[in-house]
């Protein structure tokens, strides 16, 4: 097993267009793939549709009446793709729905862990033939096979491990968990308990100097008010 830290990552934008009507796909910019022309592929199409999912060109998508479709699926297949690590440039967002993802009969020789970092959906991954599921059948996926040029890692199993006392592990992708601190707990390792402001013992305190001060301004404003009459009326009878 292996930890990471929680990051933020950048949400880019991944150049897909879609609508409830219309939807279009092609490879993400950022990728920077040069990828074959993407051609039908049946198991792509399965898997997709397993996930109640539809196909359109390289993309899956799941699609509501009631709002835009969400990217949950890609066939990266015969892409040029040297690291697999490229795939965190979709940014955290995507990769959170991220459910099907094709990576077979590609250059790459390894895939650690931290390549599907926050992919914590992820139910479908395929890669090239020598390449190492990150994680262990039975551990991480449900399910780990080789077919031709392909390994195949099917049903994500959730990861946790051990952390400090008052924290608790989350999955945040196969193979890959973080430490997050309990309620009430917080700092390194958890060991400062977070303090609330104590409103009962300053609250009243609060509520008298409040009080004071608007009153104290109130009668400076008043006076200064009264000095400014009163001034004016004896300019009056100067006058006069």
């Amino acid at each position: 097993m292996s930890i990471t830290l929680p990051i933020v990552l950048t949400v880019l934008n991944i150049g897909l267009a879609s609508s409830s009507q219309n939807t279009t796909c092609s490879i993400p910019e950022e990728l920077e793939l040069d990828c074959y022309p993407s051609v039908p592929e049946k198991s792509f199409t399965a898997f997709c549709e397993d996930h109640r999912g539809v196909v359109e060109g390289r993309c899956c998508f799941y699609g509501e009446a009631s709002g835009p479709d969400i990217l949950i699926g890609l066939n990266l297949r015969q892409c040029g793709i040297e690291d697999s690590q490229v795939i965190q440039q979709l940014g955290q967002e995507v990769l959170q729905q991220m459910q099907v993802l094709f990576m077979q009969a590609n250059p790459f020789v390894d895939a650690p862990a931290d390549s599907f970092l926050a992919m914590t959906q992820l139910d479908v991954l395929l890669l090239p033939s020598g390449c190492n599921c990150p994680g262990e059948a039975g551990v991480t996926w449900d399910n780990v096979s080789e077919s031709g040029n392909s390994v195949l890692c099917q049903g994500q199993i959730p990861t946790t491990g051990d952390c400090p006392d008052h924290s608790h592990s989350e999955s945040c992708g196969p193979n890959l968990y973080e430490c997050l601190c309990n309620q009430k707990y917080s700092s390194y390792k958890c060991l400062r308990v977070a303090k609330k402001f104590p409103w009962k013992t300053f609250g009243p305190i609060l509520a008298v100097l409040t009080v004071l001060t608007a009153t104290l301004l109130f009668w400076k404003k008043h006076g200064y008010d009264s000095m400014r009459h009163l001034k004016h009326n004896m300019d009056a009878r100067f006058i006069n």
